[in-house]
């Protein structure tokens, strides 16, 4: 299941990446994972309103 950072340490979903503490930023890698997170679970959100 995929879900947002407010479910963190449960090892059943899938979170996306948080940025580091010390302030860098995330590796490209991740940031693509981040947008493709969103993405499926805007698309699901909508289509569970629609039906």
């Amino acid at each position: 299941m995929m879900a947002d950072g407010g479910y963190q340490n449960n090892p059943s979903v899938i979170m996306p990446c948080r940025k580091p503490t010390d302030g860098s930023e995330l590796p490209d890698w991740k940031e693509e994972l981040n947008t493709v997170h969103k993405r499926v679970r805007v698309e699901h959100a909508l289509a569970h309103m629609k039906s």
